[in-house]
C-alpha cells in the first residue's frame, strides 16, 4: 500500500522499450495496485520541478521517502524505499542497491536505475524489458520430435490452416511427401510406419487398417519349352494366355497349380532368367520348383511393391511378370505417400529410417532444418505405462531490464486438458510435473499451458500417455445352467479365470437380458457377485429364461471384453406325496378320490384328473381341477 514517485525528466523516458512519458498522458496513467495484495501503488509525475535544475536531465529516476522530499520531490508520507538516482547533482557519490530499503536518503548512481527495478518482482515486470527462460519449449517429450530417426513424431493439427505440408528427410532431397490439409473439424488419430531402405523415399504403411486381401488361383500349363499357358484372375480381372502379366496387391495370394510337364520346374524370382538362384525372400513363399504338380504359393504380405517374376528354371523364354502393387484399401501408404487429412487430425510418424534420415515435418519442401511447421503441436514419444515423470516445466530463468536473474518466489497456475486420470501431478510453487503415468488403452494426447502468477508469462506444452494395448481374456466361458426351484442350489455362472497381460486389476460387470437389449446387474434381487469373476442367481423360477454375461475390462486394457451369453433354465418338479387310493361305495353314494403334491417353491398346483373304463385309455374329465374328485 505504499507510494513509489518516479521521478523523470520533462522530455520523457524510456525504461525498457516504454516512454513513460508518452502513455503516463496526464502522468497519473500507471496507478494503484491491490494493497491487500501487498501491491505497491505507482504515481508517475512531471519531474519538472526547481529540484531539477540541480541534475539537469541526468535526474532520471527517484524513488524517496517522507525523509529526503525537502530536497528532491513532493511530499509522499510513510514511504520506506529511498533512492534518489540523481549522478549529476554536486555531492552524489553512488551506492550499491544492497543499501536499500533504508529510511534516510542514499545516492546512486542513474546507471543502477535497472538494478533496483530488479528488486521489485512481480511490480516492474510489467512495465520494464525481460528475458524469462523456460525449461522446455512446448514439447515435453524426452526423446522424439521434430528429427527423430528411430522414435516418434506427431502433430495435432488442431488451428493448422488448410493447405499443403510436407514431411521431409533433412539430408535428402527426395526423401519428401506432401500432407494436405482441407476442411474442418477433424478428430482423427492416424498412424503410420516410416522406414527407409535407401536414399530416395521413405515408405510408409499406415496402421489400424484392415486392406482387403484376395486368393488368386491359377492353372497352369506348357505345350513345349518357349511359354507357359496361364489361365486365372487377377487383380485386372480374368487372364489368359501364354506368359500373361500377373497383377495383384501388397497381401494377395497367387497360387500356380501346376500340370506344366516334369521339365518345367516353377520359381517366382526378383530378377529374370534361367537357375534356381534370385528366388523371392518375402512374404511367404512355399512349392517353389514344382512342376507336373502341386502348387507354387506365394503370400505377399509384407512384399515391397515392384516386379517380380514367375519363370522355368530350365528355359529361359518361359517367364512372366507378377507386379505387386500397393495395397489400394491399405490407407496412405507407399513410398513417400500423400497423405490427406482435416485440420484438427493427430498425424503420429513412428519412424525406423536410421541416423542418416532425420524426420521433420515442414511448411516448404526442401532439406536442411529450416522452414518447419509451428503451428499446431508437434510431439516426441509419449509417456508409457507406469513410467516415472519428473519434469520441471516452469521458468528456468527471470532476467532483468539490467540482466540481472530473479526467481525466488514464482507461482504458477496449470491450465487446459484435465491431467487428474494420468497419474501425474503439477507442482504450482516449483513447477515440476511429476507422477507415476497411468495410461488408457489408447494414446492420449494432452494440451496445457502453465502461467507464472507474477508476471503473467505463460508456455504452452503438449504431451501424450502411450496407450497399453492390453486385452482381457476369459478363461473360462459361463456355460448354460439348470436349477430346480427352491431346492436350495443356486444357479451359478462362472468363475470365469480371466487374465490381463499386464497383470493390471480385472474389473467385472455381470449383465442380464430377458430377450431384449443387456442391462447391468446393480442391486438386483436374487443376484450376487455381479462385480466378481462369478455371479450367484437364486433359485427363483422368475429368473427362467434369463440370459447372463459378464464384461471384462482393466484401466489399461484396448478395449473390454465380454463373455458369451449363458441361459438360466429354472425348472419346477411337482412332488406327489399322496396318491389317490381305490375305494368301493354304493350307488348312488360318491366316490372320493384325493392326491397330495406340491413344487420345493410352493407354487400353485394346477390338477386334471382323468379317468378310464378299461386302465388303457384315458379321458380327462371336464370340470375336475382340485385336489380331490
Amino acid at each position: 500500500g505504499k507510494k513509489i514517485q518516479l521521478r523523470v525528466p520533462n522530455t520523457g523516458l524510456v525504461v525498457g522499450g516504454l516512454n513513460l512519458y508518452d502513455i503516463s498522458g496526464t502522468w497519473w496513467g500507471i496507478t494503484g495496485q491491490n494493497p491487500a495484495s501487498n501491491y505497491i501503488e505507482i504515481t508517475v509525475i512531471n519531474s519538472g520541478t526547481s529540484n531539477e535544475a540541480a541534475g539537469g536531465t541526468g535526474n532520471y529516476m527517484c524513488i524517496i521517502s517522507d525523509t529526503h522530499e525537502g530536497t528532491d520531490g513532493p511530499t509522499f508520507g510513510n514511504v520506506t524505499l529511498f533512492a534518489e538516482l540523481d549522478s549529476e547533482e554536486a555531492g552524489h557519490t553512488g551506492r550499491t542497491i544492497k543499501q536499500i530499503p533504508v529510511d534516510s536518503g542514499v545516492d546512486f548512481d542513474f546507471q543502477q536505475t535497472g538494478a533496483l527495478i530488479s528488486k521489485v518482482r512481480g511490480l516492474f515486470t510489467q512495465y520494464i524489458s525481460k528475458t524469462i527462460t523456460w525449461f522446455y519449449n512446448g514439447n515435453i517429450s524426452s526423446t522424439g520430435g521434430q528429427g527423430v530417426t528411430n522414435g516418434r513424431i506427431y502433430w495435432d493439427t488442431t488451428g493448422v490452416a488448410a493447405g499443403s505440408y510436407y514431411y521431409q528427410c533433412a539430408a535428402h532431397n527426395d526423401m519428401y511427401g506432401t500432407i494436405t490439409l482441407s476442411g474442418s473439424g477433424g478428430t482423427a488419430k492416424r498412424y503410420w510406419n516410416v522406414t527407409a531402405s535407401g536414399s530416395s523415399n521413405y515408405t510408409l504403411q499406415e496402421q489400424n487398417v484392415n486392406p482387403v486381401v484376395n486368393t488368386y488361383n491359377f492353372a497352369v500349363t506348357a505345350s513345349g519349352s518357349q511359354d507357359y499357358i496361364v489361365s486365372g484372375s487377377d487383380r485386372t480381372g480374368s487372364i489368359s494366355g501364354n506368359d500373361p502379366a500377373i497383377v495383384v496387391q501388397v497381401g494377395d495370394t497367387i497360387n500356380f497349380n501346376m500340370n506344366a510337364g516334369g521339365s518345367h520346374p516353377t520359381v517366382f524370382k526378383t530378377v529374370q532368367g534361367t537357375g534356381s538362384s534370385n528366388q523371392v525372400t518375402t512374404g511367404t513363399y512355399t512349392g517353389g520348383g514344382a512342376s507336373a504338380s502341386g502348387t507354387v504359393k506365394w503370400v505377399t504380405t509384407g512384399v515391397p511393391i515392384g516386379v517380380y517374376y514367375y519363370q522355368c528354371t530350365a528355359h529361359n523364354n518361359m517367364y512372366g511378370t507378377i507386379t505387386v502393387q500397393a495395397n489400394s484399401t491399405a490407407g496412405q501408404s507407399g513410398d513417400d505417400a500423400g497423405i490427406n487429412a482435416t485440420p484438427g487430425d493427430i498425424l503420429v510418424f513412428d519412424t525406423t529410417a536410421g541416423s542418416s534420415h532425420p524426420f521433420y515435418i515442414k511448411t516448404a519442401q526442401g532439406t536442411g532444418t529450416g522452414n518447419q511447421v509451428t503451428t499446431g503441436k508437434i510431439g516426441g514419444d509419449g509417456f508409457a505405462h507406469n513410467a516415472a515423470v519428473n519434469i520441471d516445466i516452469g521458468v528456468d530463468e527471470f532476467k532483468s531490464y539490467a540482466n540481472e536473474t530473479f526467481n525466488s518466489g514464482e507461482t504458477y497456475t496449470l491450465s487446459g486438458d484435465n491431467i487428474s486420470n494420468t497419474g501425474l501431478s503439477f507442482n504450482t510453487t516449483s513447477g515440476v510435473l511429476s507422477g507415476t503415468v497411468t495410461s488408457s488403452y489408447q494414446d492420449t494426447f494432452f494440451d496445457i499451458t502453465v502461467t507464472e502468477d507474477s508476471s503473467g508469462e505463460s508456455r504452452n506444452y503438449n504431451f501424450h500417455t502411450l496407450g497399453t494395448g492390453v486385452i482381457v481374456t476369459i478363461g473360462d466361458q459361463p456355460s448354460d445352467t439348470s436349477v430346480e426351484a427352491g431346492a436350495g442350489t443356486n444357479a451359478v455362472f462362472g468363475p470365469l479365470n480371466a487374465t490381463v497381460s499386464d497383470s493390471s486389476t480385472i474389473t467385472y460387470q455381470w449383465q442380464y437380458s430377458t430377450g431384449g437389449a443387456w442391462t447391468s446387474i446393480s442391486s438386483l434381487s436374487g443376484h450376487s457377485g455381479e462385480t466378481t469373476d462369478t455371479l450367484t442367481v437364486d433359485d427363483d423360477y422368475a429368473f427362467n429364461g434369463w440370459q447372463y454375461r459378464c464384461v471384462c475390462d482393466s484401466n489399461t486394457a484396448a478395449s473390454s471384453t465380454t463373455s458369451n451369453a449363458a441361459t438360466l433354465t429354472v425348472t419346477r418338479v411337482v412332488t406327489i406325496s399322496a396318491q389317490p387310493s381305490g375305494t368301493s361305495v354304493v350307488s348312488p353314494a360318491a366316490a372320493t378320490f384325493n392326491i397330495g403334491a406340491a413344487t420345493a417353491d410352493g407354487a400353485t398346483i394346477s390338477y386334471a384328473w382323468d379317468k378310464s373304463e378299461d386302465d388303457s385309455v384315458w379321458h380327462q374329465i371336464p370340470g375336475a381341477t382340485s385336489a380331490a374328485y
